[in-house]
């Protein structure tokens, strides 16, 4: 299930569950945060978007699993995790009950509310408003730089929508995040090039989860080494080709060399100015560099900030920096 659209219900209401879709986040009403997250996460959106409805094996695996090859066992193994993250029990249940031969249903209408109220406390002065604003927003770029180094969500794109079977899975997969996630996408990619050796995808593919072992999984550098001989190789016999610029980029800035990361991503925008993640990356980068103004130039110019992951702080943090507090 792809990420919700605009206008789409945010914040649900499931008997003693609050559920936050844009913070990925669900709540009991005592404020105890339950740890549903990744697909079962997923699973309980597109539940939860389906009311009371019996929803079968094959809905949910197209939403939520495809371009993936699942059964129904793979299912019944995630609304199990899901019911064991929510404290459930399928013999007595009170959120999700299973219908036999058919699939399974909310155990009650889900409630669309407005935005949850976690404060009862008076509002704030303006002074003090704009300093815990400020402060959020600090405290927001601190938890992006503790997830993985800042680059787990500049993650490149393919070079394009992949036609192969075993590229989709692969895309997939990779997109999905998580060690073993990575490491499914990486045999995958290497199985279409025992397929199809010159399949630039796939080498593309296999650099990209080389350098997410360094950038994410505690791998050593030369993982991300070999993702630059990788991308190098391509660029030789494409140079005009954006996703392999991006994954270069990718591999330098997973080992931290910034000026090298950020010629890769100029270079990528440059062929491709829809290239919207690499641009994103690069005001990142700007904004490392105390480039603030450069960094709020490219994070402007971005197309489909939707389809930038933290897009909105990053621009809030910009503003907040170059003395914007308000429109921070």
């Amino acid at each position: 299930m792809s990420d919700p659209q605009p206008g789409a219900p945010l914040h649900y209401r499931l008997d003693d569950l609050r559920i936050d879709v844009a913070r990925q986040r669900v709540l009991r009403d005592d404020g105890q945060v339950l740890d549903v997250a990744g697909l079962s996460f997923r699973l309980l959106h597109y539940l939860l978007t389906q009311g009371t409805r019996v929803v079968g094996f094959d809905a949910l695996i197209a939403n939520i699993w495809a371009p993936a090859i699942v059964n129904e066992e793979t299912v019944t193994q995630r609304v199990r995790l899901l019911r064991q993250a929510l404290g459930d029990d399928g013999r007595q249940a009170r959120y999700l009950r299973s219908v036999r031969g058919q699939g399974y249903q909310l155990c009650s209408e889900p409630v669309v509310e407005d935005a949850f109220v976690t404060s009862t406390q008076p509002t704030a002065s303006a002074p003090t408003a704009t300093r815990q604003r400020r402060i959020a927003i600090t405290a927001g770029i601190a938890l992006l730089a503790a997830a993985a180094g800042l680059v787990w969500w500049r993650w490149p794109a393919p070079a394009a929508p992949a036609t192969s079977p075993l590229l989709q899975r692969a895309d997939y997969y990779a997109g999905i995040g998580q060690r073993d996630n990575n490491e499914r996408a990486m045999a995958l990619y290497r199985q279409r090039l025992q397929e199809a050796p010159d399949d630039v995808q796939a080498q593309l593919g296999v650099a990209r989860a080389l350098a997410a072992r360094t950038c994410l999984y505690n791998g050593n550098s030369e993982d991300a080494e070999q993702a630059q001989a990788l991308a190098e190789a391509v660029i030789a016999r494409q140079p005009n080709l954006a996703a392999a610029f991006a994954t270069l980029a990718y591999s330098h800035d997973c080992r931290g060399q910034i000026q090298a990361a950020l010629t890769g991503y100029e270079r990528a925008v440059q062929i491709d100015p829809g290239a919207d993640s690499s641009r994103a990356s690069a005001a990142y980068l700007y904004a490392r560099q105390g480039r603030l103004s450069d960094a709020l130039a490219a994070n402007m110019a971005v197309r489909h900030p939707g389809r930038v992951r933290f897009w909105e702080l990053q621009v809030a943090s910009n503003l907040d920096l170059l003395g914007y507090t308000a429109a921070a």
